[in-house]
């Protein structure tokens, strides 16, 4: 459960008093920094990839090494950090070890600072 989810639980399991709601929303507010609603959804991400690529979103999100579905899949990871999504978060979506989104962000960026 992520720190938002718990204050926002312990928040309806409480009775109401006023120290403790400044103390929450104190807390809710620096939960609240950093977070950027504006960013596109790591879904869309991959689907536009995906359909860029003329390959399905399950193929870029699945195991398969084929060149077409890694080459894809590493954009995607790539185009996700441009996003500002962390290493850890598109570990996480895409069911990979964090060194494997840091190296597929290396390849793309290096391919992309060449064209």
């Amino acid at each position: 459960m992520t720190n938002l989810m718990r204050l926002v639980a312990q928040r309806e399991n409480r009775a109401v008093n006023k120290d403790w709601e400044t103390d929450f929303d104190a807390e809710f507010e620096r939960a609240m920094v950093g977070i950027d609603y504006n960013r596109e959804p790591l879904d869309q991400i991959v689907e536009r990839t995906a359909l860029a690529a003329g390959l399905t979103s399950k193929q870029i999100m699945g195991d398969r090494t084929i060149k077409i579905y890694a080459r894809a899949r590493n954009f995607a990871m790539w185009k996700a950090r441009k996003a500002g999504y962390s290493i850890m978060e598109l570990a996480d979506y895409f069911n990979r070890d964090h060194s494997s989104i840091t190296r597929a962000c290396q390849k793309i960026g290096g391919l992309m600072a060449n064209e």
